[in-house]
């Protein structure tokens, strides 16, 4: 006779509280993902300096499309920072962690 084995899927929350209880630490690398926690490598230099290539595009050609006579929204502009590394918050079992925290 054989016997399946069930695999436990963890949520949101004991992913956070196990970060808090410092079961998890920044050196973990790992990320929620399905409700599995994964191991995941640091973000490298690669991967960093595309990101900020992406947004510096990004803001150039927003700043461009500003109209000529809107000095503040343009500074505005100016001063955006994009944060294209953020939690997924989209997913009760799944958080996917920004770069190399936790």
């Amino acid at each position: 006779m054989t016997t399946a084995t069930k695999i436990r899927l963890w949520t949101v929350e004991e992913y956070h509280k196990m970060i808090s209880s410092g079961i998890l630490t920044r050196d973990s690398h790992v990320e929620l993902l399905e409700g599995r926690i994964v191991e995941m490598s640091p973000q490298g230099p690669l991967h960093a300096g595309t990101t900020q290539r992406a947004s510096d595009y990004i803001k150039a050609r927003l700043h461009d499309r500003a109209p000529p006579g809107n000095a503040y929204l343009r500074l505005c502009l100016q001063s955006l920072e994009i944060n294209s590394e953020v939690e997924s918050r989209d997913f009760p079992r799944s958080r996917a962690q920004p770069g190399n925290a936790h």
